[in-house]
């Protein structure tokens, strides 16, 4: 995805609302409002599609950090057992 702005539906931007990548990212609520979305991102430039993806800080997807809730969760998890 980089260098692309992406489009969500409502669940993806609940997994993503946490995270910068929401930025560049158009929420769609209706697969009208979706197709709509999609249009408008075809008549942007490629500069300026490339430039609205290049401002967000992908780091927060790492998957260290993405993981480490389910490490936390798993280590609780063996304790108990």
């Amino acid at each position: 995805m980089h260098g692309l702005p992406a489009l969500a539906a409502r669940i993806g931007a609940l997994i993503f609302a946490a995270g910068a990548m929401l930025s560049a990212c158009q929420v769609a609520g209706s697969p009208q409002a979706f197709a709509d979305a999609v249009l408008t991102y075809l008549e942007w430039t490629p500069e300026r599609r490339r430039e609205l993806a290049l401002d967000v800080d992908f780091s927060s997807l790492s998957w260290d950090r993405t993981l480490a809730p389910v490490h936390d969760i798993l280590a609780q998890a063996a304790l108990r057992a």
